[in-house]
């Protein structure tokens, strides 16, 4: 079977999806960085990445549950939103010097890596425009 970018290949949770299974190692570093130092003191800062965090993961999963791809591609907006926040608040918290600036770029690089691994999933299933997911 061909899709609109080539072989279809069936996955049968989120958790086998390499944008998942990156967002998770992404969210598990930053949440380990946020609970370190002066930056575990700064509760709003924190609780606020981990909002987004949660946003990110949470939405990746709830649209891949959706019956149609553009179901799933809504959510996907979200949690590409979700993840360039999470970018906003890791350059406050280097600002307001939380976070080394090379740990805040190397988590700011992961984070848009993350955000074009999502766009590439948009557009595909964009492409496809399947009514019926599963």
């Amino acid at each position: 079977m061909r899709g609109a970018q080539g072989p279809c290949i069936r996955v049968d949770s989120v958790e086998e999806l390499e944008v998942w299974q990156r967002a998770w190692r992404f969210v598990e570093a930053v949440s380990a960085m946020t609970r370190q130092g002066s930056m575990s003191r700064d509760l709003r800062l924190r609780d606020q990445i981990d909002a987004c965090s949660d946003s990110l993961l949470s939405n990746l999963a709830e649209g891949f549950e959706q019956g149609t791809d553009r179901g799933f591609v809504r959510y996907l907006y979200i949690a590409r939103g979700s993840c360039a926040e999470i970018k906003a608040h890791l350059a406050v918290a280097q600002m307001r010097g939380h976070m080394p600036a090379e740990a805040v770029d190397n988590m700011r690089k992961d984070a848009a890596q993350i955000g074009r691994m999502l766009t590439g999933l948009i557009d595909y299933l964009l492409q496809s425009d399947r009514t019926r997911r599963r």
